[in-house]
């Protein structure tokens, strides 16, 4: 019995050598070809993780981009008022500039009845200025100091239309003279004419 025991271990012995061997080469293989799944599983994880990150970029670039298109919206709308309101500044001037224009005829008018410029020779004159274009102050027309003149007191009662009165500049019209004047106070300077605009260029 005993060496049937023999005979049947090694003929298990021998039967499952080859299994043995085997079975080692394909866990060999199974080893490596697992650890190569594993290896692609790693890629395809730093893959996914890459994606993921690509995804997040993409969305942090989508955020910039909107707030982005938000700001260059916002700069058009302030464009767009800032047009709006130069229009209507322009608007405005246009406006201001016609009414000045349509208004330059009256005042000139008015400068004339008001005599604050000089028509023609100067003889409707009958503002208020008393001084010479040189700077001297003008003699007052009822006082013959310091230059004697024929339009004293007499002269005035015949010509009171000629408005000689104070020390305002005027023209009589007797001297043969264009433009306001006035006799000056001063002894060595005996007339001159008055800085006084004629209508028209004021």
């Amino acid at each position: 019995m005993a060496a049937g025991i023999v005979v049947l271990l090694s003929l298990v012995a021998v039967g499952l050598a080859p299994l043995t061997f085997i079975n080692k080469e394909e866990i060999s293989e199974l080893s490596t070809a697992f650890n190569a799944l594993k290896r692609e599983q790693d890629e395809m994880s730093t893959t996914v993780d890459a994606l993921k990150r690509n995804q997040d970029d993409m969305r942090q670039l989508s955020t910039t981009v909107d707030s982005l298109k938000r700001d260059f919206d916002a700069s058009k709308r302030r464009q767009d008022d800032l047009s709006t309101t130069v229009n209507a500044l322009k608007h405005d001037l246009d406006k201001e500039r016609n009414q000045t224009i349509a208004l330059e005829p009256r005042l000139h008018e008015m400068s004339k009845k008001l005599h604050l410029c000089q028509e023609g020779d100067g003889s409707s004159y009958r503002g208020t200025v008393s001084v010479t274009k040189t700077g001297k102050t003008c003699q007052r027309w009822d006082t013959l100091v310091p230059h004697v003149h024929h339009y004293g007191p007499v002269y005035r009662i015949f010509h009171p239309s000629d408005g000689l009165k104070e020390n305002y500049c005027r023209n009589p019209g007797r001297e043969g003279t264009v433009g306001v004047w006035c006799y000056t106070t001063d002894p060595g300077t005996r007339w001159e004419y008055c800085d006084v605009p004629v209508c028209g260029a004021v």
